[in-house]
């Protein structure tokens, strides 16, 4: 027998909740500065997940001129802490009663613009960029994007123009120095991928750990245009060696699961002989042996803290600056 579904409504909701449809309306347009007490806040979630209820976006972008739905720039390839940030995302917009549309380019300033534009299309109300370090079109980037003011941009580099989270990675490496100090380390290098672009990332860690050392620090830049277990094997193997390493940190975690599992091979003792520290957190790093240590920023904390920026650029349309946000030494069995 076929069964028959009815469209849940504004009135289903508010009459679930026992409050006006308008005000129902209002709180789940705008749930970040709707005036409403948390105990009716807190009916209307239940009642909106109890009857499933979901917004008509048409209805909402002929009504306003925008819909409840957040823009996302992202790059196709990016790497899995912007993936599982972006998860991080998605749950946050739940809890705030939108939804997220995503624009999708690769390593090309044309598409991202493109993407950015097709967003504004479809009503978005705001955007947050993922993905926008390309050392080959930095500078035309900004350019692009200067007169937008619905932009808040995610990590480095820092845009002047707009609104920026940074995730405060060289605090983080910091922390980590002196905790491998403090455990009998003397002799603590950098592995980064070299001979590659300038990617602000790298070039923030590099600097930050050349502060630390000064001219007597120990950066294995490794190739990039080779793969990455040969590259362990011609140049981190004998650099660990020559320079008698007893402490790693490796440019992700995906570098350090590689390099502990040679460097195992080679009778290396991790953590007794040879500390290694990652970044990132991936979570394929719990399962490594031994599990390892990471360098990495709180997704779900920096998913609130987009959102929360975003509603304050649509509300103030004007550039609120650069905030930075602490990471966390997690600290496994590999350090």
């Amino acid at each position: 027998m076929w069964k028959v579904y009815m469209r849940v409504t504004i009135k289903d909701v508010a009459a679930e909740v026992g409050c006006s449809p308008s005000l129902v309306s209002f709180y789940l347009g705008h749930p970040a500065t709707t005036r409403v007490a948390e105990a009716t806040k807190k009916r209307i979630d239940q009642a909106v997940r109890k009857l499933n209820y979901r917004r008509n976006l048409l209805a909402s972008i002929l009504k306003s001129g925008h819909s409840n739905v957040v823009g996302i720039l992202v790059d196709s390839e990016a790497n899995n802490p912007i993936r599982r940030l972006l998860t991080c995302l998605e749950r946050e917009a739940d809890r705030r009663h939108c939804r997220l549309q995503l624009g999708l380019f690769h390593d090309n300033l044309e598409s991202i613009y493109e993407s950015y534009m097709i967003l504004k299309q479809y009503g978005t109300c705001g955007i947050i960029c993922l993905s926008h370090d390309y050392p080959y079109f930095n500078e035309k980037l900004v350019e692009r994007f200067a007169e937008m003011n619905d932009l808040v941009f995610f990590d480095a580099p820092e845009r002047t123009g707009h609104p920026c989270i940074i995730p405060d990675m060289e605090d983080g490496i910091r922390h980590a120095i002196v905790y491998l100090r403090e455990k009998g380390r003397k002799r603590i290098a950098l592995c980064i991928p070299g001979k590659c672009p300038e990617w602000n990332s790298r070039t923030r860690r590099i600097k930050t750990f050349r502060q630390v050392f000064g001219d007597n620090a120990l950066i294995c830049q490794i190739s990039h245009d080779m793969s990455l277990r040969d590259a362990m094997m011609t140049e981190l193997l004998p650099f660990v060696v020559e320079h008698r390493i007893d402490a790693l940190l490796m440019s992700n975690d995906r570098f350090a699961m590689c390099g502990m599992q040679l460097l195992i091979s080679k009778g290396f003792r991790i953590p007794e002989d040879l500390a290694v520290i990652g970044f990132d957190n991936d979570p394929c790093g719990m399962e490594a042996t031994p599990p390892l240590s990471s360098i990495a920023w709180n997704a779900p904390f920096i998913a609130r803290k987009l959102f929360g920026m975003l509603d304050e650029q649509l509300s103030a349309q004007k550039n609120i600056g650069t905030i930075r946000v602490p990471v966390d030494l997690i600290l496994r069995h590999s350090s």
